[in-house]
């Protein structure tokens, strides 16, 4: 896995290779990346709970991905709530795109 460089300021950009052949980026706003961080422990432990979750449901839909990310990271983040002050509507996960790769 590896970050893209952001859009803009607000937007983290997660590149991960569910297969040889199928990479799936997942586009994040900064803030629901750094309460998963503070939840989990730290950014490389970030990447690889985001990696697991992909990988679990990576042969589906964009539109599926997107689904359960959201669904794990409010899952995720309801557990350390104190922790990382952010709400649910602030948790958005603007985009998941699959490509295949050849």
């Amino acid at each position: 896995m590896r970050a893209l460089p952001p859009a803009n300021g607000k937007q983290i950009i997660k590149e991960l290779h569910v297969t040889k052949h199928k990479t799936v980026l997942v586009t994040m706003n900064c803030q629901l990346f750094d309460a998963l961080c503070l939840c989990v422990g730290n950014a490389y432990k970030a990447d690889s709970w985001l990696a697991m979750r992909v990988f679990e449901v990576g042969d589906l839909s964009d539109d599926t991905i997107r689904s359960y990310l959201r669904a794990m990271f409010r899952e995720a983040l309801s557990r350390h709530k104190p922790i990382h002050g952010i709400t649910a509507e602030e948790a958005k996960i603007s985009s998941v795109t699959s490509h295949l790769v050849q």
